[in-house]
């Protein structure tokens, strides 16, 4: 395995190697389909865990309903949580009852 990256390749990230990505790369060929999918739902879940600190943390005074419903926004956009949920989900600083 070439460690220098063909002419004109990037990398997904500009902190990683061409050499750790084909590492990870091969990494990810070798996994079962129930294998990817768990990663990618722990990646989701977790991402979620912290969209919401982050959320609680700017507005602690916030009730758990309104926590999920500005994650919601921010994860999907403010048009779909209004077209879906009817609600609008307004700057931080008005609270959502």
């Amino acid at each position: 395995m070439s460690s220098e990256a063909p002419p004109g390749y990037r990398t997904q990230s500009e902190d990683t190697t061409y050499a750790a990505e084909r590492i990870l790369f091969e990494r990810w060929r070798t996994l079962r389909l129930d294998e990817k999918a768990a990663l990618v739902a722990r990646a989701s879940r977790d991402l979620h865990t912290l969209c919401l600190a982050g959320l609680k943390h700017r507005l602690p005074e916030a009730s758990a309903r309104e926590l999920e419903i500005r994650a919601m926004a921010l994860k999907y956009g403010k048009e779909l949580v209004q077209r879906v949920l009817g609600i609008d989900v307004p700057d931080e600083s008005v609270r959502i009852p």
